[in-house]
């Protein structure tokens, strides 16, 4: 998994790089970003906790933060 993670990685950060250099398109990217990002960590989170790999969620709740806070921080979320 750490090599998906990392390609997922990748992903964000170039539409995150790209969306910043649009500006204005940069907010609503970035909020189709979060949106996409959230469904990912409550179902895989969920299903892990329901299989027993609960574990799991809370590295995928290092992520999530990992994720959330540099965007939060950006600013690009105030109107």
């Amino acid at each position: 998994m750490g090599a998906v993670t990392l390609g997922w990685g990748l992903t964000l950060m170039t539409t995150i790089q790209a969306a910043h250099q649009l500006g204005a398109a940069g907010r609503s990217t970035s909020v189709g970003l979060i949106v996409s990002v959230l469904a990912w960590f409550v179902i895989d989170s969920s299903l892990s906790v329901a299989t027993g790999f609960g574990l799991n969620a809370v590295s995928n709740s290092i992520l999530l933060a990992g994720f959330l806070l540099p965007i939060v921080r950006s600013g690009v979320l105030r109107s």
